[in-house]
Protein backbone atom coordinates (compact mmCIF):
# COMPACT_ATOMS: atom_id res chain seq x y z
CA UNK A 1 0.00 0.00 0.00
CA UNK A 2 2.81 2.41 0.94
CA UNK A 3 4.61 1.57 -2.31
CA UNK A 4 1.52 2.46 -4.34
CA UNK A 5 1.17 5.78 -2.54
CA UNK A 6 4.84 6.58 -3.12
CA UNK A 7 4.54 5.63 -6.81
CA UNK A 8 1.48 7.84 -7.24
CA UNK A 9 3.29 10.74 -5.57
CA UNK A 10 6.25 10.35 -7.92
CA UNK A 11 3.94 10.34 -10.95
CA UNK A 12 2.26 13.54 -9.79
CA UNK A 13 5.60 15.19 -9.14
CA UNK A 14 6.95 14.11 -12.54
CA UNK A 15 3.79 15.35 -14.26
CA UNK A 16 4.17 18.71 -12.52
CA UNK A 17 7.75 18.99 -13.73
CA UNK A 18 6.71 18.13 -17.31
CA UNK A 19 3.88 20.67 -17.20
CA UNK A 20 6.30 23.29 -15.88
CA UNK A 21 8.78 22.49 -18.62
CA UNK A 22 6.07 22.76 -21.27
CA UNK A 23 4.92 26.20 -20.04
CA UNK A 24 8.44 27.68 -20.08
CA UNK A 25 9.83 28.78 -23.42
CA UNK A 26 13.08 30.25 -24.63
CA UNK A 27 13.29 32.60 -27.59
CA UNK A 28 14.69 29.80 -29.77
CA UNK A 29 11.79 27.49 -28.87
CA UNK A 30 9.26 30.20 -29.71
CA UNK A 31 10.90 30.84 -33.08
CA UNK A 32 10.81 27.12 -33.84
CA UNK A 33 7.13 27.00 -32.92
CA UNK A 34 6.16 29.87 -35.19
CA UNK A 35 8.02 28.35 -38.13
CA UNK A 36 6.26 25.06 -37.48
CA UNK A 37 2.71 26.35 -37.08
CA UNK A 38 2.52 29.59 -39.04
CA UNK A 39 0.02 29.55 -41.90
CA UNK A 40 2.05 32.25 -43.61
CA UNK A 41 5.06 29.95 -43.65
CA UNK A 42 3.02 27.02 -44.90
CA UNK A 43 1.57 29.15 -47.69
CA UNK A 44 5.05 30.24 -48.79
CA UNK A 45 6.22 26.62 -48.79
CA UNK A 46 3.22 25.57 -50.87
CA UNK A 47 4.01 28.36 -53.32
CA UNK A 48 7.54 26.98 -53.62
CA UNK A 49 6.25 23.46 -54.33
CA UNK A 50 3.88 24.88 -56.93
CA UNK A 51 6.75 26.73 -58.64
CA UNK A 52 8.80 23.51 -58.74
CA UNK A 53 5.87 21.68 -60.34
CA UNK A 54 5.58 24.42 -62.97
CA UNK A 55 9.30 24.08 -63.69
CA UNK A 56 8.89 20.32 -64.25
CA UNK A 57 5.92 21.01 -66.49
CA UNK A 58 7.96 23.48 -68.57
CA UNK A 59 10.71 20.89 -69.07
CA UNK A 60 8.24 18.48 -70.70
CA UNK A 61 7.98 20.88 -73.66
CA UNK A 62 11.32 19.46 -74.82
CA UNK A 63 9.66 16.04 -75.27
CA UNK A 64 7.71 14.93 -78.38
CA UNK A 65 4.04 15.76 -78.49
CA UNK A 66 1.99 12.61 -79.10
CA UNK A 67 -1.67 12.56 -80.00
CA UNK A 68 -4.06 9.83 -81.12
CA UNK A 69 -7.55 9.84 -82.55
CA UNK A 70 -10.26 7.33 -83.42
CA UNK A 71 -13.45 7.82 -85.38
CA UNK A 72 -16.41 5.43 -85.87
CA UNK A 73 -19.09 6.43 -88.40
CA UNK A 74 -22.43 4.74 -89.22
CA UNK A 75 -24.39 6.16 -92.20
CA UNK A 76 -28.02 5.60 -93.16
CA UNK A 77 -26.97 4.99 -96.78
CA UNK A 78 -23.77 3.76 -98.39
CA UNK A 79 -21.49 6.34 -99.94
CA UNK A 80 -20.57 3.99 -102.86
CA UNK A 81 -23.05 1.70 -104.66
CA UNK A 82 -22.05 0.06 -108.02
CA UNK A 83 -23.40 -2.92 -110.00
CA UNK A 84 -22.60 -4.36 -113.49
CA UNK A 85 -24.61 -7.18 -115.13
CA UNK A 86 -22.93 -10.25 -116.58
CA UNK A 87 -22.01 -10.34 -120.27
CA UNK A 88 -19.56 -11.34 -123.01
CA UNK A 89 -16.57 -9.19 -123.70
CA UNK A 90 -14.83 -9.47 -127.12
CA UNK A 91 -11.34 -10.82 -126.98
CA UNK A 92 -8.77 -8.66 -128.72
CA UNK A 93 -6.38 -10.64 -130.94
CA UNK A 94 -4.08 -7.76 -131.82
CA UNK A 95 -5.83 -6.74 -135.03
CA UNK A 96 -8.08 -3.72 -134.57
CA UNK A 97 -10.05 -4.53 -137.74
CA UNK A 98 -11.47 -7.68 -136.20
CA UNK A 99 -13.07 -5.95 -133.21
CA UNK A 100 -16.40 -5.14 -134.90
CA UNK A 101 -16.81 -8.76 -135.98
CA UNK A 102 -15.16 -10.56 -133.09
CA UNK A 103 -15.76 -14.27 -132.94
CA UNK A 104 -14.12 -14.88 -129.58
CA UNK A 105 -15.58 -13.71 -126.31
CA UNK A 106 -14.77 -13.78 -122.59
CA UNK A 107 -17.58 -14.15 -120.11
CA UNK A 108 -17.75 -11.39 -117.42
CA UNK A 109 -19.86 -12.34 -114.42
CA UNK A 110 -22.13 -9.80 -112.74
CA UNK A 111 -20.35 -7.44 -110.34
CA UNK A 112 -21.86 -5.44 -107.49
CA UNK A 113 -19.88 -3.15 -105.14
CA UNK A 114 -21.07 -1.16 -102.12
CA UNK A 115 -19.08 0.58 -99.39
CA UNK A 116 -19.17 3.46 -97.01
CA UNK A 117 -22.10 2.69 -94.75
CA UNK A 118 -19.72 2.43 -91.77
CA UNK A 119 -16.15 3.42 -91.25
CA UNK A 120 -13.49 3.10 -88.51
CA UNK A 121 -10.49 5.35 -88.68
CA UNK A 122 -7.60 5.79 -86.25
CA UNK A 123 -4.32 7.65 -86.23
CA UNK A 124 -1.30 8.27 -83.99
CA UNK A 125 1.01 11.26 -84.51
CA UNK A 126 4.22 12.17 -82.71
CA UNK A 127 5.91 15.54 -83.26
CA UNK A 128 9.32 16.47 -81.93
CA UNK A 129 9.87 20.24 -81.79
CA UNK A 130 13.20 21.22 -83.36
CA UNK A 131 12.88 24.98 -83.16
CA UNK A 132 10.20 27.17 -81.60
CA UNK A 133 11.76 30.60 -81.72
CA UNK A 134 13.62 29.93 -78.47
CA UNK A 135 10.37 29.89 -76.52
CA UNK A 136 10.84 26.43 -75.01
CA UNK A 137 14.25 27.31 -73.59
CA UNK A 138 13.03 30.74 -72.48
CA UNK A 139 9.97 29.19 -70.85
CA UNK A 140 12.18 26.85 -68.83
CA UNK A 141 14.39 29.75 -67.73
CA UNK A 142 11.27 31.66 -66.72
CA UNK A 143 10.08 28.71 -64.63
CA UNK A 144 13.47 28.61 -62.91
CA UNK A 145 13.05 32.29 -62.05
CA UNK A 146 9.69 31.40 -60.51
CA UNK A 147 11.36 28.78 -58.33
CA UNK A 148 14.01 31.28 -57.17
CA UNK A 149 11.33 33.85 -56.32
CA UNK A 150 9.38 31.28 -54.30
CA UNK A 151 12.54 30.29 -52.43
CA UNK A 152 13.23 33.93 -51.61
CA UNK A 153 9.64 34.31 -50.44
CA UNK A 154 10.10 31.39 -48.06
CA UNK A 155 13.26 33.03 -46.66
CA UNK A 156 11.50 36.38 -46.34
CA UNK A 157 8.52 34.83 -44.56
CA UNK A 158 10.87 33.03 -42.19
CA UNK A 159 12.77 36.25 -41.50
CA UNK A 160 9.61 38.24 -40.81
CA UNK A 161 8.18 35.58 -38.52
CA UNK A 162 11.38 35.15 -36.51
CA UNK A 163 12.00 38.89 -36.13
CA UNK A 164 8.41 39.55 -35.10
CA UNK A 165 8.60 36.68 -32.61
CA UNK A 166 11.73 38.13 -31.03
CA UNK A 167 10.19 41.59 -30.83
CA UNK A 168 7.04 40.28 -29.15
CA UNK A 169 9.13 38.08 -26.86
CA UNK A 170 11.12 41.05 -25.49
CA UNK A 171 7.92 43.06 -24.98
CA UNK A 172 6.55 40.38 -22.65
CA UNK A 173 9.92 39.99 -20.89
CA UNK A 174 9.90 43.75 -20.29
CA UNK A 175 6.44 43.47 -18.71
CA UNK A 176 7.77 40.74 -16.42
CA UNK A 177 10.63 43.05 -15.38
CA UNK A 178 8.13 45.81 -14.67
CA UNK A 179 6.22 43.37 -12.50
CA UNK A 180 9.37 42.78 -10.44
CA UNK A 181 9.99 46.50 -9.93
CA UNK A 182 6.37 47.00 -8.94
CA UNK A 183 6.60 44.16 -6.42
CA UNK A 184 9.79 45.69 -4.99
CA UNK A 185 8.02 49.03 -4.69
CA UNK A 186 5.10 47.30 -2.98
CA UNK A 187 7.48 45.68 -0.50
CA UNK A 188 9.08 49.06 0.15
CA UNK A 189 5.65 50.59 0.86
CA UNK A 190 4.94 47.84 3.36
CA UNK A 191 8.12 48.78 5.20
CA UNK A 192 7.15 52.45 5.12
CA UNK A 193 3.66 51.56 6.36
CA UNK A 194 5.11 49.71 9.34
CA UNK A 195 7.43 52.60 10.14
CA UNK A 196 4.53 55.05 9.81
CA UNK A 197 2.32 53.05 12.16
CA UNK A 198 5.13 52.86 14.70
CA UNK A 199 5.64 56.60 14.40
CA UNK A 200 1.90 57.16 14.84
CA UNK A 201 1.90 55.13 18.05
CA UNK A 202 4.82 57.18 19.27
CA UNK A 203 2.93 60.37 18.44
CA UNK A 204 5.51 61.53 15.94
CA UNK A 205 3.16 61.82 12.92
CA UNK A 206 -0.52 62.27 12.19
CA UNK A 207 -2.89 59.56 11.09
CA UNK A 208 -3.17 61.31 7.73
CA UNK A 209 0.39 60.25 6.92
CA UNK A 210 -0.52 56.60 7.47
CA UNK A 211 -3.53 57.05 5.21
CA UNK A 212 -1.28 58.50 2.51
CA UNK A 213 0.74 55.27 2.59
CA UNK A 214 -2.48 53.31 2.16
CA UNK A 215 -3.42 55.42 -0.85
CA UNK A 216 -0.08 54.67 -2.44
CA UNK A 217 -0.59 50.97 -1.78
CA UNK A 218 -4.01 51.11 -3.45
CA UNK A 219 -2.39 52.83 -6.42
CA UNK A 220 0.18 50.04 -6.62
CA UNK A 221 -2.56 47.40 -6.57
CA UNK A 222 -4.31 49.12 -9.46
CA UNK A 223 -1.07 49.34 -11.42
CA UNK A 224 -0.40 45.66 -10.77
CA UNK A 225 -3.84 44.77 -12.12
CA UNK A 226 -3.27 46.90 -15.24
CA UNK A 227 0.13 45.32 -15.75
CA UNK A 228 -1.29 41.82 -15.30
CA UNK A 229 -4.06 42.43 -17.80
CA UNK A 230 -1.61 43.99 -20.26
CA UNK A 231 0.68 40.98 -19.99
CA UNK A 232 -2.20 38.56 -20.52
CA UNK A 233 -3.32 40.44 -23.64
CA UNK A 234 0.25 40.48 -24.94
CA UNK A 235 0.55 36.77 -24.16
CA UNK A 236 -2.70 36.02 -26.01
CA UNK A 237 -1.41 37.82 -29.09
CA UNK A 238 1.93 36.03 -28.75
CA UNK A 239 0.31 32.57 -28.57
CA UNK A 240 -1.86 33.40 -31.56
CA UNK A 241 1.26 34.47 -33.45
CA UNK A 242 3.03 31.22 -32.50
CA UNK A 243 0.03 29.16 -33.60
CA UNK A 244 -0.47 27.49 -30.21
CA UNK A 245 -3.28 27.45 -27.65
CA UNK A 246 -3.32 30.30 -25.17
CA UNK A 247 -1.62 29.31 -21.91
CA UNK A 248 -1.97 31.89 -19.09
CA UNK A 249 0.82 30.15 -17.16
CA UNK A 250 3.30 30.48 -20.02
CA UNK A 251 6.67 31.79 -18.85
CA UNK A 252 9.47 33.27 -20.98
CA UNK A 253 12.79 32.21 -19.50
CA UNK A 254 15.25 34.32 -21.51
CA UNK A 255 16.31 37.65 -20.00
CA UNK A 256 16.96 40.78 -21.98
CA UNK A 257 20.40 40.37 -23.59
CA UNK A 258 23.30 42.76 -22.87
CA UNK A 259 23.18 46.05 -24.70
CA UNK A 260 25.37 46.14 -27.79
CA UNK A 261 26.69 49.47 -28.99
CA UNK A 262 25.16 50.54 -32.32
CA UNK A 263 28.63 51.10 -33.79
CA UNK A 264 29.32 47.35 -33.57
CA UNK A 265 26.25 46.66 -35.70
CA UNK A 266 26.64 49.44 -38.24
CA UNK A 267 27.14 48.38 -41.87
CA UNK A 268 27.13 50.32 -45.10
CA UNK A 269 23.60 50.69 -46.39
CA UNK A 270 24.57 50.36 -50.08
CA UNK A 271 26.35 47.06 -49.37
CA UNK A 272 23.41 45.67 -47.39
CA UNK A 273 20.69 46.33 -49.95
CA UNK A 274 21.72 43.54 -52.41
CA UNK A 275 21.54 41.05 -49.52
CA UNK A 276 17.90 41.86 -48.80
CA UNK A 277 15.36 39.31 -50.00
CA UNK A 278 13.11 42.11 -51.25
CA UNK A 279 15.88 43.41 -53.51
CA UNK A 280 16.69 39.94 -54.81
CA UNK A 281 13.02 39.27 -55.56
CA UNK A 282 12.76 42.50 -57.55
CA UNK A 283 15.94 41.56 -59.41
CA UNK A 284 14.32 38.29 -60.36
CA UNK A 285 11.20 40.21 -61.39
CA UNK A 286 13.30 42.26 -63.82
CA UNK A 287 14.82 39.07 -65.18
CA UNK A 288 11.34 37.57 -65.57
CA UNK A 289 10.18 40.58 -67.59
CA UNK A 290 13.23 40.25 -69.84
CA UNK A 291 12.41 36.59 -70.45
CA UNK A 292 8.79 37.45 -71.18
CA UNK A 293 10.06 39.91 -73.78
CA UNK A 294 12.06 37.10 -75.36
CA UNK A 295 8.93 34.95 -75.39
CA UNK A 296 7.05 37.69 -77.23
CA UNK A 297 9.92 38.05 -79.66
CA UNK A 298 9.81 34.30 -80.31
CA UNK A 299 6.22 34.63 -81.54
CA UNK A 300 7.57 36.38 -84.66
CA UNK A 301 9.86 33.45 -85.50
CA UNK A 302 8.97 30.21 -87.32
CA UNK A 303 8.41 26.86 -85.65
CA UNK A 304 9.97 23.66 -87.01
CA UNK A 305 9.04 20.15 -85.99
CA UNK A 306 9.85 16.62 -87.12
CA UNK A 307 7.16 13.98 -86.77
CA UNK A 308 5.84 10.55 -87.61
CA UNK A 309 2.27 9.44 -88.13
CA UNK A 310 0.42 6.11 -88.47
CA UNK A 311 -3.02 5.86 -90.10
CA UNK A 312 -5.57 3.05 -90.26
CA UNK A 313 -9.01 2.83 -91.90
CA UNK A 314 -11.48 0.03 -92.74
CA UNK A 315 -14.03 1.99 -94.75
CA UNK A 316 -14.40 -0.81 -97.34
CA UNK A 317 -16.52 -3.87 -96.66
CA UNK A 318 -14.62 -6.63 -98.42
CA UNK A 319 -12.70 -7.98 -95.49
CA UNK A 320 -8.97 -7.33 -95.32
CA UNK A 321 -8.91 -6.02 -98.86
CA UNK A 322 -10.81 -2.94 -97.68
CA UNK A 323 -8.40 -2.01 -94.92
CA UNK A 324 -5.88 0.76 -95.32
CA UNK A 325 -2.85 1.26 -93.10
CA UNK A 326 0.00 3.71 -93.69
CA UNK A 327 3.02 5.03 -91.79
CA UNK A 328 4.92 8.17 -92.69
CA UNK A 329 7.27 10.87 -91.46
CA UNK A 330 6.98 14.60 -92.01
CA UNK A 331 8.72 17.91 -91.47
CA UNK A 332 6.42 20.73 -90.35
CA UNK A 333 7.27 24.41 -90.64
CA UNK A 334 4.94 27.07 -89.22
CA UNK A 335 5.54 30.71 -90.16
CA UNK A 336 3.45 33.41 -88.41
CA UNK A 337 1.99 35.89 -90.90
CA UNK A 338 -1.41 37.09 -89.73
CA UNK A 339 -1.97 39.30 -86.63
CA UNK A 340 1.52 40.72 -87.00
CA UNK A 341 0.38 44.23 -86.03
CA UNK A 342 -1.35 42.95 -82.91
CA UNK A 343 1.83 41.12 -81.93
CA UNK A 344 3.90 44.25 -82.51
CA UNK A 345 1.72 46.23 -80.11
CA UNK A 346 1.89 43.39 -77.61
CA UNK A 347 5.67 43.38 -77.96
CA UNK A 348 5.82 47.13 -77.31
CA UNK A 349 3.70 46.70 -74.19
CA UNK A 350 5.98 43.96 -72.90
CA UNK A 351 9.08 46.12 -73.46
CA UNK A 352 7.38 48.85 -71.46
CA UNK A 353 6.68 46.37 -68.67
CA UNK A 354 10.37 45.47 -68.63
CA UNK A 355 11.32 49.14 -68.19
CA UNK A 356 8.73 49.50 -65.41
CA UNK A 357 10.24 46.55 -63.53
CA UNK A 358 13.71 48.08 -63.81
CA UNK A 359 12.39 51.43 -62.60
CA UNK A 360 10.69 49.75 -59.64
CA UNK A 361 13.97 48.03 -58.74
CA UNK A 362 15.87 51.32 -58.79
CA UNK A 363 13.23 53.08 -56.70
CA UNK A 364 13.10 50.26 -54.14
CA UNK A 365 16.89 50.26 -53.88
CA UNK A 366 16.84 53.90 -52.79
CA UNK A 367 13.98 53.28 -50.37
CA UNK A 368 15.81 50.33 -48.80
CA UNK A 369 18.91 52.46 -48.30
CA UNK A 370 16.77 55.10 -46.64
CA UNK A 371 15.11 52.49 -44.42
CA UNK A 372 18.47 51.09 -43.27
CA UNK A 373 19.79 54.56 -42.41
CA UNK A 374 16.56 55.52 -40.65
CA UNK A 375 16.64 52.35 -38.53
CA UNK A 376 20.25 53.03 -37.59
CA UNK A 377 19.42 56.56 -36.42
CA UNK A 378 16.54 55.20 -34.35
CA UNK A 379 18.92 52.57 -32.93
CA UNK A 380 21.45 55.19 -31.80
CA UNK A 381 18.69 57.36 -30.31
CA UNK A 382 17.34 54.40 -28.38
CA UNK A 383 20.84 53.49 -27.16
CA UNK A 384 21.38 57.01 -25.80
CA UNK A 385 17.91 56.90 -24.22
CA UNK A 386 19.03 53.88 -22.17
CA UNK A 387 21.98 55.80 -20.76
CA UNK A 388 19.77 58.76 -19.91
CA UNK A 389 17.13 56.60 -18.23
CA UNK A 390 19.79 54.73 -16.28
CA UNK A 391 21.24 58.03 -15.09
CA UNK A 392 17.74 59.18 -14.17
CA UNK A 393 17.23 56.07 -12.02
CA UNK A 394 20.50 56.69 -10.20
CA UNK A 395 19.58 60.33 -9.58
CA UNK A 396 16.11 59.46 -8.34
CA UNK A 397 17.50 56.79 -5.98
CA UNK A 398 20.05 59.26 -4.62
CA UNK A 399 17.35 61.88 -4.18
CA UNK A 400 15.09 59.37 -2.44
CA UNK A 401 17.87 58.39 -0.06
CA UNK A 402 18.40 62.03 0.82
CA UNK A 403 14.68 62.49 1.42
CA UNK A 404 14.63 59.32 3.53
CA UNK A 405 17.50 60.53 5.69
CA UNK A 406 15.81 63.91 6.13
CA UNK A 407 12.54 62.20 6.97
CA UNK A 408 14.21 60.14 9.67
CA UNK A 409 15.68 63.35 11.01
CA UNK A 410 12.19 64.84 11.08
CA UNK A 411 12.99 67.53 8.54
CA UNK A 412 10.90 66.22 5.61
CA UNK A 413 7.30 64.97 5.86
CA UNK A 414 6.28 61.46 4.91
CA UNK A 415 4.45 62.68 1.80
CA UNK A 416 7.76 63.82 0.29
CA UNK A 417 9.28 60.39 0.92
CA UNK A 418 6.32 58.67 -0.72
CA UNK A 419 6.59 60.97 -3.70
CA UNK A 420 10.33 60.26 -4.03
CA UNK A 421 9.73 56.50 -3.86
CA UNK A 422 7.06 56.75 -6.56
CA UNK A 423 9.48 58.70 -8.75
CA UNK A 424 12.09 55.96 -8.35
CA UNK A 425 9.60 53.29 -9.32
CA UNK A 426 8.52 55.34 -12.35
CA UNK A 427 12.14 55.89 -13.41
CA UNK A 428 12.85 52.15 -13.21
CA UNK A 429 9.77 51.39 -15.28
CA UNK A 430 10.84 53.88 -17.94
CA UNK A 431 14.34 52.38 -17.91
CA UNK A 432 12.85 48.94 -18.63
CA UNK A 433 10.81 50.48 -21.46
CA UNK A 434 14.01 51.93 -22.90
CA UNK A 435 15.75 48.54 -22.72
CA UNK A 436 12.84 46.80 -24.43
CA UNK A 437 12.61 49.48 -27.11
CA UNK A 438 16.34 49.24 -27.80
CA UNK A 439 16.28 45.49 -28.34
CA UNK A 440 13.34 45.89 -30.69
CA UNK A 441 15.34 48.52 -32.58
CA UNK A 442 18.24 46.07 -32.75
CA UNK A 443 15.95 43.48 -34.31
CA UNK A 444 14.60 46.05 -36.79
CA UNK A 445 18.08 47.23 -37.81
CA UNK A 446 19.46 43.71 -38.17
CA UNK A 447 16.50 42.81 -40.33
CA UNK A 448 16.84 45.95 -42.47
CA UNK A 449 20.60 45.55 -42.93
CA UNK A 450 20.41 41.80 -43.75
CA UNK A 451 22.20 40.80 -40.54
CA UNK A 452 19.35 38.85 -38.97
Amino acid sequence: MNKNILFSFLLVALGSQVALAQSSYSLKQCQDLVLQHSKKMKYAQMQQKKAEIIRKEAWTNYLPQVEAGFYAVQLNKRLIEFSNPSGNLPVYNGDPTTLPAANQFAFLPAISLSAGDKMHTGHVTATQPLYAGGRIKTGNRLSEVGVKVSQLQVKLSKLELMSKTESMYWQIVALDEKQKTLEAYESLLKTVEKEAKDALKAGLIDKSDVLKVGLKQNEVQLNKLKLKNGRQLALMAFCQHLGIEYDPSMQLIDALPPNVAPSSLEVEAAASVPKREEYQMLTQAVKAEELKTNLKRGEFLPEVGLGASAFYSDAMENGSNGRLARVGIFLAVKIPISNIWTKRHSMSGQVMGEKMAQNRLEETTELLKLQIQKNYYELTESYHAIALEKQKVAQQEEFMQTIRDNHKAGVVPLSKLLEAQADVQKAKSEYIDALSAYHQKVVAYKKASAQY
